[in-house]
């Protein structure tokens, strides 16, 4: 089976697979799937423990970005996004899927351009935390910092930790 499919795009999403998929659509694709697994150390921030259960997709594309026999991750967690996102989640894609290109993201346009060519003004420098592929860039806030700040385009939210709120004088 084939299908068009809803992509949640989450930079802060740094599993080892370039694609996570909900239970419904291995489903509806028919894919053969794995045990669960329950890996000792979760990918994701926070103290819940991911299960997953892997298969591989035929084929995935997403804009100029092609891909066959693909590993990828069926995780339960986002069948309930649709509930939190109003409207239904197929997969999610973060760094692995994108950490080789350079990606532009212009929210003006609602366009998202995974092949965009040298940037017209300056870039913005860019770190990685130290033990997961998060993307820091420096920021001040009410004239202080700098203050290194996750770049994830899955949170709805800012925010900051007490100690750097007091810092900043938030």
């Amino acid at each position: 089976a084939q299908g068009p499919v809803t992509v949640v795009f989450d930079t802060g999403g740094t599993a080892p697979f370039p694609v996570f998929l909900s239970q419904a659509t291995a489903r509806r694709l028919n894919l053969p799937l794995s045990e669960e697994v329950a890996p000792p150390d979760s990918t994701a921030v926070g103290a819940a423990r991911q299960i997953y259960r892997t298969t591989r997709l035929p084929s995935f594309t997403l804009g100029p970005i092609a891909m066959t026999d693909t590993p990828a991750a069926v995780v339960p967690m986002i069948d309930a996004m649709e509930a939190q996102v109003g409207r239904r989640v197929d997969a999610i894609v973060g760094h692995e899927l994108v950490k080789d290109r350079r990606i532009a993201i212009d929210y003006a346009a609602r366009t998202l351009d995974l092949a965009a060519a040298e940037p017209s003004s300056p870039s913005l420098p860019m770190t990685y935390a130290a033990r997961k592929p998060l993307m820091l860039v420096p920021a001040t806030i009410n004239g202080k910092g700098p203050f290194l700040m996750q770049v994830d385009t899955g949170a709805t939210a800012t925010l900051l930790s007490p100690k750097a709120a007091r810092r900043a004088g938030v």
